[in-house]
């Protein structure tokens, strides 16, 4: 049986990892977004936490987060 140090010690690992996934792929957006889309569209550009923002409301919308194992 696992110690709840080491439980503990997983979830955090696992967290840490989830984050670290989220802060890139807001920053390949924030990237994205403002090397194309100002000059196509003629719209603002965005800041980290919009583009963090964005990614997780795509996210939401479109794929959702959890995946459904078959």
């Amino acid at each position: 049986m696992e110690t709840l140090i080491v439980i503990i010690l997983k979830f955090m690992i696992w967290a840490l990892l989830v984050l670290a996934t989220i802060a890139l792929m807001g920053l390949a957006v924030m990237l994205l977004w403002n090397k194309l889309v100002p000059d196509i569209f003629g719209l603002a550009t965005l800041n980290f936490s919009q583009a963090v923002g964005l990614f997780v409301l795509a996210r939401l919308l479109f794929g959702g987060f959890l995946r459904k194992r078959s």
